[in-house]
């Protein structure tokens, strides 16, 4: 099923949708025929709390890395040192330098 079609079913209809977005039933209309706006892509994802992703609705803008929330814009995530994360997410080793 199309993303766009599967976030009118999520909400039940094309008007609920269109109103959770804040436009007009008819814009969306116009996404059915035309493709969702890039703009509109990230607020489609969170209006379905990310069951509809903005990769799925616009796969030639966000593709497979913007898609991955660990690697939002592109950033790579930083190496693991093979330890679990404290509390407060870092870890507790330093890496040495040499010098």
């Amino acid at each position: 099923m199309d993303a766009l079609l599967r976030a009118i079913h999520l909400f039940g209809s094309q008007a609920r949708l269109a109103r959770a977005l804040g436009v007009v039933p008819m814009a969306v209309t116009n996404w059915k025929k035309r493709g969702v706006p890039i703009a509109w892509a990230p607020e489609i994802e969170r209006a379905t709390n990310g069951l509809v992703t903005r990769a799925e609705l616009r796969p030639d803008i966000f593709g497979p890395i913007d898609a991955d929330p660990d690697r939002a814009g592109g950033v790579p995530k930083p190496p693991s040192t093979g330890e679990p994360p404290d509390e407060d997410g870092a870890t507790s080793r330093l890496q040495e330098v040499d010098g």
